[in-house]
């Protein structure tokens, strides 16, 4: 017998595959209205849907997690999260921590990172993407 798998896996599948795509909006769909998206290494929050789809749309090519695949899930039904890699990549490895509403939607996104591994460029314009103008 093969189980399915559970919510915060399929969350986080479809999150990593919308980020690998470059796509921002598919991404966006994933979280709900009033979702918090958090970079601890960027030092960033964002608060809302429009927000984090906007913050997506300009830092997504730069994110290293947007060249990760999801290395393993864990977690109960509404909660938990995942180790990512990227192989090949300046920043290899992470996690990120996800909260679902009951309707598989993200609540609340945090993801963790070595931010010491990009340059100073890279990570200074990262956090600049997180300013909405």
């Amino acid at each position: 017998m093969t189980s399915r798998p559970g919510p915060v896996a399929t969350a986080a599948r479809e999150l990593s595959a919308a980020f690998a795509a470059g796509d921002a909006d598919r991404a966006g769909e994933l979280f709900g209205y009033d979702a918090v998206f958090q970079d601890m290494a960027l030092r960033a929050q964002l608060r809302g849907q429009a927000a984090i789809v906007r913050y997506l749309r300009r830092a997504l090519p730069g994110l290293p997690y947007a060249r990760a695949s999801v290395r393993h899930v864990a977690g109960a039904r509404h909660g938990r999260g995942y180790e990512w890699r990227a192989d090949g990549q300046p920043v290899a490895v992470g996690a990120a921590a996800l909260e679902l509403c009951q309707d598989g939607t993200i609540t609340k996104f945090t993801v963790v990172w070595d931010g010491s591994l990009l340059d100073d460029r890279a990570i200074t314009a990262l956090a600049a993407a997180a300013v909405d103008r």
